[in-house]
Formats: structure tokens, C-alpha cells, sequence
């Protein structure tokens, strides 16, 4: 499955999408001003974080645009606070710890957790 329009939202929640080496693609995660998502997380490195100057978002909407960098598979995830535990994050205090690479889903309601499966293949058209 390609991501639609190039955009993963809650309806991909749980999804599996396939993009080529090279392509780029944007998560788009509504929540409300005073309840957001937080920064969609890529798992590995097999997807860099991508510029996109034309994402402007609306009050309430968190988003994160991805460039496939190398085959393989990861994870996409975010979660909506409130959740049971921690959820990580470096302290700038305290650099030698690592900004995670997933939110701890577990922590989360199913409701206020993102989830999606990227297949990055490699582009074979040119």
C-alpha cells in the first residue's frame, strides 16, 4: 500500500505502506490545541526527517515529513498525552541520553496511540 496523497493520518493508524528509496511523505496527526500529538518518531534510520516548506499547520495538528533513505523496514510512531508512564525524551540537561527512536506504546490508551509499518523498497526506475 502507498501512502494516499503522499500523507499518513490516524485513519493509516496500524497500517503497512511501501515507499521507495528516495521518496518523501508527510504525517499529519490532528488532535485539539490543548491535547496533541507528539513529534512522529521514525524507528531506524532507514527514514531521515525531510524539509518541507509548504507544511503549515493548523492549531491542534502535529506533523513530520520522511524521506525513504535505504530498504528496510520501521516504525512510525507518536502518542497523545495523557499516558500511564513516562515517555521519554532527552533531557537537555543531561545530553548523553539518546532523544528515543519510539514512543513506549504500552504507556498510551489505544486511543492515544500512532502506529504504522513502512516498507522502504528500493527504487528500481531509474
Amino acid at each position: 500500500l502507498r501512502p494516499a496523497g503522499d500523507v499518513l493520518t490516524l485513519a493509516s493508524n496500524g497500517k503497512t505502506y511501501c515507499v521507495r528509496v528516495g521518496e518523501r511523505f508527510t504525517v499529519l496527526l490532528r488532535g485539539t490545541v490543548s491535547s496533541r500529538w507528539l513529534e512522529p518518531l521514525a524507528s531506524s534510520n532507514i527514514l531521515k526527517g525531510a524539509p518541507n516548506g509548504a507544511l503549515s499547520l493548523v492549531a491542534g495538528m502535529t506533523g513530520a515529513s520522511f524521506a525513504g533513505v535505504k530498504p528496510g523496514k520501521v516504525l512510525i510512531t507518536s502518542v497523545r498525552p495523557p499516558c500511564s508512564g513516562p515517555l521519554g525524551g532527552r533531557n537537555e540537561a543531561q545530553t548523553k541520553f539518546p532523544v528515543p527512536r519510539v514512543y513506549p506504546l504500552h504507556s498510551c490508551a489505544t486511543s492515544r496511540r500512532f502506529l504504522v509499518h513502512i516498507i522502504v523498497v528500493p527504487d528500481l526506475r531509474s
